[in-house]
């Protein structure tokens, strides 16, 4: 492995970390409810169109919040299980 190739990888692990930090921290609201909106089917009334995450946020906080917070431990551990997986290649590389 050259230098630059290792550097790619610790720096890898380095993004995927702040990842794990802001998503500790709830700071990616905006973007699971995209991933709602995305996911789920629009509902129509009349000539208006709604979307989940829009939905879920403007009808039950907690339940928007509860399951934001569960997104977001299911996405920590499988980055946790990525920057795992990418330490091990470092250390078996180093061997």
């Amino acid at each position: 492995m050259t230098t630059e190739e290792r550097q790619e990888i610790l720096d890898k692990i380095e993004n995927l970390k702040e990842e794990v930090e802001n998503l500790e921290n709830g700071d990616n609201e905006k973007e699971y409810i995209e991933y709602l909106n995305d996911s789920q089917e629009s509902y129509k009334i009349g000539y208006l169109e709604f979307f989940a995450g829009d939905i879920l946020k403007n009808c039950d906080e907690v339940a928007f919040r509860c399951s934001l917070n569960d997104y977001n431990d299911s996405r920590i551990t499988d980055i946790n299980d990525e920057i795992e997986n990418l330490q091990e290649e470092l250390s078996e590389i180093e061997e």
